[in-house]
């Protein structure tokens, strides 16, 4: 009980610092509003954050706020409430949002970024491994094509290839869904890599080894 007590407390302390801004070291800019935020959280949890944090040549770092365009407060709220308290959203389309912010911030990053720091786009942010691991555990018939066209937009590749995996178990009734028909009419060229995705996943290429002596002199 003391163990569950201390990690709501824990979780509840988190979430007055970022309420707060109390003894914040650097601020994240949407739109109008000025978030207050502290670095060392988000360095803990992003190596994106962390690679502009520790550049003083980064103007950035100098100013010591970022500006993240196309991006609303509430959003981004719930993308920092989830980094300092692990917070997690209620539904799907929450966790979609906040894997869709993940991917947005980390490639805005990024850019600030000089290239010699470029090797940082190949580690994996928190957010959007977790916002990935729920969604993959949360596939459904009505929901799967969906989510599979989000992770393929955003370079989600193991809730794409998770995705792939399940429709191609569930294919027959992935075809009669709501989602499958809304691709089909609006993407042909998206339906039909998905559909050679599925079938080489249903019929992989056997290996040479594998063949049959007597087919291989037929």
């Amino acid at each position: 009980m003391n163990g569950i007590n201390s990690e709501s407390k824990f979780k509840s302390n988190q979430k007055s610092l970022l309420d707060s801004g109390e003894m914040s070291d650097f601020s994240i800019v949407v739109g109008r509003t000025k978030i207050p935020i502290h670095k060392c959280i988000l360095s803990a949890h992003s190596p994106v954050f962390k690679a502009m944090f520790s550049h003083c040549s980064i103007k950035e770092a100098r100013e010591k706020k970022v500006i993240i365009p196309d991006v609303s407060v509430d959003a981004m709220k719930d993308f920092l409430q989830f980094i300092y308290t692990g917070g997690k959203p209620q539904n799907d389309s929450s966790f979609l949002e906040l894997l869709i912010l993940a991917e947005k911030v980390r490639k805005f990053l990024l850019g600030c970024l000089s290239l010699t720091f470029c090797n940082f786009q190949y580690q994996v942010d928190y957010l959007k491994f977790h916002c990935e691991n729920y969604l993959s555990s949360a596939l459904t018939i009505d929901n799967v094509v969906n989510i599979y066209l989000v992770a393929d937009l955003h370079n989600a590749s193991n809730l794409r290839d998770n995705c792939l995996a399940f429709m191609a178990s569930n294919f027959n009734n992935v075809l009669l869904s709501q989602g499958w028909q809304q691709m089909c009419k609006t993407d042909g060229e998206k339906t039909a890599k998905v559909c050679c995705a599925v079938s080489s996943i249903l019929c992989p290429k056997r290996k040479l080894s594998e063949v049959d002596p007597e087919e291989s002199a037929d």
